[in-house]
């Protein structure tokens, strides 16, 4: 889904985020959201996301693989301080 509109910066550099997209995003008056500025060879974007009520249960198990062989890395490691 891709959608785009303008907004209107207000005197106090606030932005208001339309209603379609807060309903979309989850989020209601008075919530926390993320925004990531990203920058690209074209320019820079700003990406908005709804804050989880719990970060450890949207990362969890997000990296399978990460650490390839951990309990013979973690060996190595210890044989090696003595």
């Amino acid at each position: 889904m891709s959608d785009t509109t303008h907004v209107t910066i207000s005197p106090q550099g606030q932005l208001t985020i339309p209603k379609s997209w807060r309903s979309i995003l989850g989020i209601e008056k008075g919530n926390k959201i993320i925004a990531h500025l990203k920058r690209t060879p074209q320019g820079a974007a700003v990406i908005l996301s709804s804050q989880p009520e719990n970060w450890t249960d949207l990362v969890g198990g997000s990296g399978p693989g990460l650490w390839s062989d951990a309990d013979t890395y973690i060996a190595k490691e210890r044989s090696s301080w003595k």
